[in-house]
């Protein structure tokens, strides 16, 4: 199938099927793979779609994962378990004795984990002071510039390396990455992140790639990490306050490239926790 003929893929909708938006995504990755010569599967070998009352023929959507050599993960009782990323997702409505306590622990698994980590910490703003990435005491790393139409889409984004010559162009928010000073395509964003669905990957023009999976059951909990081809977590990622921050890894040089990534994957795990009134749930 052709990238276009992957993305107009639709299915029937029947009770209790898979959630349409994460279908949506999917198709999105793997429409993406194609387009950049890959296999969807090199980066993320099992499609978990959760179900929804209303949603997408499992049957149909099964078949069509299997034709590009996806397979759902199987519960002990041999059922698929397709609820896992929404079950994490939703964690956090639980109620019961001990809830709090629970919680508790949950918000400050994240933090820990990152206040322990040892590496470079870089600082991504959001909210209206977002298109900035900051080193840990307040210094201009990077800034963004957006060109946008009349009705505010983003037609191109270029991010320049403060104090340098480094500057990457961006096609709208998702396509090929471009150094502006040499022309050549620097890497590729495919997928992208979705209410609990982390399936945005960064693919270099030499074939490297990094994936981002997501563990915790909020926003205020949640860690994102950078993984790359040989399962190395390379960065860190957690909201603080009005902020993510970034680590990075003592083994990974912070190059122009790096810092660029950074720059765009930032608002990925916002995407991943979206407010619970943006996706019907």
């Amino acid at each position: 199938m052709t990238e276009d003929e992957i993305r107009d893929t639709r299915f029937p909708l029947g009770f209790w099927g898979y959630a349409p938006g994460h279908v949506s995504t999917w198709l999105t990755v793997i429409a993406d793979s194609v387009d950049a010569g890959v296999p969807p599967t090199a980066f993320i070998p099992e499609a978990r779609l959760p179900q929804e009352p209303m949603g997408c023929n499992r049957r149909a959507v099964d078949q069509f994962l299997t034709e590009l050599g996806y397979t759902q993960p199987e519960r002990p009782g041999g059922h698929a378990n397709h609820g896992d990323v929404l079950g994490r997702f939703r964690l956090g409505a639980a109620t019961g004795p001990g809830t709090s306590r629970r919680w508790a622990r949950q918000r400050n698994a994240g933090s820990l984990r990152i206040a322990d980590l040892s590496g470079t910490r870089i600082r991504c703003p959001r909210g209206m002071e977002a298109g900035k990435i900051l080193s840990s005491d307040g210094q201009l790393l990077m800034i963004r510039r957006v060109k946008s139409s009349r009705t505010g889409e983003v037609l191109e984004q270029t991010w320049t390396v403060v104090g340098g010559v480094h500057a990457f162009r961006v096609a709208g928010v998702k396509g090929p990455v471009v150094d502006v000073s040499t022309g050549e395509t620097k890497m590729r964003i495919i997928g992208q992140h979705g209410a609990g669905c982390a399936a945005a990957v960064v693919l270099f023009a030499d074939q490297r790639w990094l994936r981002f999976p997501v563990d915790g059951s909020s926003l205020r909990n949640a860690v994102m990490t950078a993984v790359n081809e040989s399962g190395r977590r390379v960065l860190w990622f957690s909201h603080i306050d009005a902020e993510i921050e970034v680590v990075v890894s003592p083994e990974c040089e912070l190059s122009p490239e790096l810092l660029c990534v950074i720059a765009m994957a930032a608002s990925w795990l916002e995407q991943y926790f979206p407010p619970p009134d943006s996706y019907g749930g």
